[in-house]
Formats: C-alpha cells, sequence, structure tokens
C-alpha cells in the first residue's frame, strides 16, 4: 500500500471536498424537508458525484504500488483537469452574480435562506475551482520529479593532474505555481472586462453617467475591484518573480500583463469612455426625448398657474435631468386651512382645471375605471368627486384621515393623472380637524 505523500495530499484534497459537499447537501435536504420544495436537491446531488468519484480514486491510488499509483493517476488528472476547466469557465461566467448576490445571500434571515438553499450548488463551483487549482499544483510537482536528471559528463582519464574542477550542474529552479497565477491573472483580467461591459452597457442605457456617485449596483462593482486590486497585485509580483523560472512563454507574458491590466485600469473608466464615443442607444434616445417632451409640458402647466386656492407644495421631479427609468415627471398642489369640508367647490374648480389642461376621463379608487369626461360642468363626475373626498366619518381622531381618490386623466401628445383627495387633519395635528387637500399631477 502507497503511503507517498503526493497520494496523501491528494487524499485530504478530495476527503475536504466531499466533506464540504455533504454539509450542502445535507443543508439543502433539510431545506426541503422545511419549505417542501424539493426542486434543489438534483441539482447538489449532481455536484456530488465529482467529489465521491476524485475521493475513491485516491484510495484506490493507496492501495497500489508506487509506480503503479504513479501511472494510474494519470487517468485521475486528466479528468480532473477536464472538469476543472468546466467548472472554472462557469465560476467566470457567473462571476458578476455571484458577487451582485453575495452579500444578499449571507445577510438573508432563516426563512429565506431555506428558500434559497438551492444556491449553495452554485457556491460549490467556486469550491471546485479552488480544488482542481490545488490538483494542478500536485500534478505538477510529479511531472517535475518525473523529468530525469542528467548525468554531469565524466572527464576522460589524465596523467597531468588537474587544476580546474568539475564544472556543477545546477537544475533550473521552478516557477511558483505557474498555473494558479495564471489562471487568476485571466478571471482578473475577464472581470475586469466584465465591469467595463456593464458600464458601457448601462451608458448606454442612460444608468450610468458618471462614475463619482453611480449609484449602489455599480457602486458595488468598484468596491469589488477594491480587494479585486490587492489579488492583482499579489499575482502581478509574482508573474514578475516567475518570469526568469517560467518555461512557457506565452504564459510568463500574459501573468504579469493581465494582472497589470486589472490593476491599474479605473473600474468604468473605458466602458465610459467608449459609451461617449458611441452615444446612448436607439431606445435611450427616444426615452430622453420622451422625458424632454414630458417635462416641457409639466412645467408649462405649472407655469399656466393652479387651481384657485391652491399652492405649491413639492418641486418638479425631471426625470429628462434625473436620468429615471420612465420619462414621466409630477408635482404636487395643495390647499390648506379650510375648517369645514368644502368638497364641492374643490371638486367643480379642480375639474374645471383639468378640462381646460386636456382631461378627458375620470375614475374613482379602487378600481379606476374610466369615464368620459364631457365638459368641466359634468354631473356625474362633481358627485363622484363629492362623494369620494367627503364619504368618511367626521370622527374625533387623532390622526389623519385621508379619502378616497378622486382621478382626472387625458391621453393626449402627453398623457397625465390628477390624483385629488382630502384629508382630514386629527386631534394631534397642530391645526386639528382641519380640513386639507391634496393634487398630484403626473404625467404618465
Amino acid at each position: 500500500m502507497s503511503t507517498t505523500p503526493w497520494i496523501r495530499k491528494l487524499q485530504f484534497l478530495y476527503s475536504t471536498t466531499f466533506v464540504v459537499w455533504a454539509i450542502a447537501f445535507a443543508v439543502v435536504v433539510y431545506a426541503a424537508t422545511q419549505t417542501g420544495d424539493w426542486g434543489s436537491l438534483g441539482g447538489i446531488s449532481i455536484m456530488g458525484i465529482g467529489p465521491i468519484y476524485f475521493l475513491f480514486e485516491s484510495f484506490l491510488l493507496a492501495r497500489q504500488p508506487d509506480d503503479e499509483a504513479l501511472a494510474s493517476s494519470k487517468r485521475l488528472f486528466r479528468t480532473q483537469r477536464t472538469l476543472g476547466i468546466l467548472v472554472t469557465v462557469g465560476a467566470i461566467v457567473g462571476l458578476l452574480p455571484a458577487f451582485a448576490n453575495f452579500l444578499s445571500f449571507v445577510e438573508m434571515d432563516a426563512q429565506n435562506f431555506l428558500i434559497n438553499a438551492g444556491m449553495l450548488s452554485w457556491a460549490l463551483v467556486y469550491v471546485y475551482m479552488v480544488v482542481f487549482f490545488v490538483a494542478e499544483g500536485i500534478r505538477r510537482g510529479l511531472k517535475l520529479k518525473r523529468q530525469p536528471t542528467v548525468e554531469p559528463a565524466r572527464a576522460e582519464p589524465s596523467t597531468k593532474p588537474s587544476e580546474e574542477k568539475p564544472a556543477e550542474t545546477t537544475a533550473a529552479r521552478p516557477p511558483i505555481a505557474p498555473n494558479l497565477f495564471f489562471v487568476a491573472a485571466i478571471l482578473l483580467a475577464l472581470f475586469t472586462a466584465q465591469i467595463e461591459t456593464t458600464a458601457f452597457t448601462m451608458a448606454r442605457n442612460g444608468e450610468l453617467t458618471q462614475l463619482g456617485t453611480p449609484g449602489m449596483a455599480f457602486s458595488f462593482l468598484q468596491f469589488i475591484d477594491l480587494g479585486a486590486n490587492g489579488i492583482a497585485l499579489a499575482v502581478l509580483i509574482f508573474g514578475i518573480f516567475n518570469y526568469a523560472r517560467d518555461t512557457a512563454k506565452f504564459r510568463k507574458i500574459v501573468t504579469p500583463l493581465a494582472a497589470l491590466v486589472a490593476l491599474i485600469v479605473p473600474p468604468g473608466a473605458a466602458g465610459m469612455a467608449l459609451a461617449g464615443i458611441t452615444g446612448v442607444s436607439p431606445e435611450t434616445a427616444q426615452r430622453n426625448e420622451n422625458a424632454q417632451i414630458s417635462s416641457d409640458w409639466i412645467n408649462n402647466l405649472i407655469e399656466s398657474g393652479y387651481p384657485d386656492g391652491f399652492t405649491t407644495i413639492s418641486s418638479v421631479y425631471d426625470c429628462a435631468a434625473e436620468n429615471c427609468a420612465d420619462p414621466d415627471s409630477g408635482y404636487m398642489l395643495s390647499r390648506e386651512g379650510d375648517t369645514t369640508s368644502v368638497a364641492v367647490d374643490v371638486c367643480a374648480t379642480v375639474i374645471s382645471w383639468a378640462v381646460a389642461s386636456g382631461a378627458n376621463e375620470w375614475s374613482t379608487a379602487p378600481d379606476y375605471v374610466p369615464y368620459p369626461l364631457t365638459s368641466a360642468e359634468d354631473a356625474d363626475a362633481n358627485a363622484s368627486c363629492v362623494t369620494s373626498l367627503a364619504d368618511y366619518p367626521a370622527l374625533e381622531h387623532p390622526y389623519s384621515i385621508v379619502s378616497a381618490t378622486f382621478r382626472l386623466t387625458g391621453d393626449g401628445d402627453v398623457p397625465f393623472q390628477m390624483d385629488l383627495v382630502e384629508i382630514d387633519m386629527g386631534t394631534s395635528d397642530p391645526n386639528p380637524d382641519a380640513f386639507n387637500y391634496s393634487l398630484t399631477i403626473a404625467t404618465t
């Protein structure tokens, strides 16, 4: 039975991997018993095939003589390399989603963790990627050991005394984990490329206008990039250190170069610059144009004056300037200080102003079924407005009571809606039992 160090290393590596998988498998099974969802069990079971196979093979190697074990290991390492490359590709493809979901997964409460326990299958991909790198290091150590040592040439016999000592042969010092640093450099370069691609896409969509305060989504990528810079610096240093030792020309050049690119490129700078050259996408340009039309319409409406008794209580929310996801703008008006409900007058005033602004339908909460608005004197619209606003009990209450919403809409060149409510202030308010009115206007 073989007890060589490299076999013991493989046994420890694959035993640890099996234990990690077994823990994840147990968690998924427990989660399934609690949630009743057994759909994740298939994925985590498939992820166990590799650890079981490699652990079994490592114990078979231990039962063979050293020479036979060395020959048999070729099959194991060949399988490990094939699966390891596939796992690494999968890890690279899922790098950004993994980073984006990592914190939310860690911060989940117990119930949500059980519901999302199947994500452990994806986490194992990164565990297996590390196992692949470690196994490659063991394999490379065996490869170096197999290389025959060159015997120094024997000096010809001579009767003359030799004054020169025979030249000493020194074996070339092997590089330090060259494949590990090479793969790390490639991963860093791909992560950098993904950040730049994300920045370019977001900028083209109008979602990213600057890198100083880019919003939560891209700020998280910038934060991850700070950690990646530390790894890139380590890879760069070892890449330079290994340069003279490494015999693979492509690897010895690409390793420090890829790490240097990942280190010096500011996250998002290249993507933003490229988006500045190509301009925004046609969809974004159309949205910005719609936003400008919407903004102009609502600004003109503000300048035309307010319904009698109403004043502004909030400024314009202009999505054309703020790069919103939709081109809508809006503002809010209020009428305050009435000691009794004046819903009849308020409804008449607002409906008349809305008709003059282009409103042609009205509706009420909660279903908002639209009805035609024939004129400012439309009897049905006025009656429903008064009912919506004033139809709640006038009782002594500590907190404000908000009425049902009466809505006016227009579907012209710039669709809009106006929501009117009555607010009966509570006894804890500085002005108790006052009646206030709120009118919110927004483009849709």
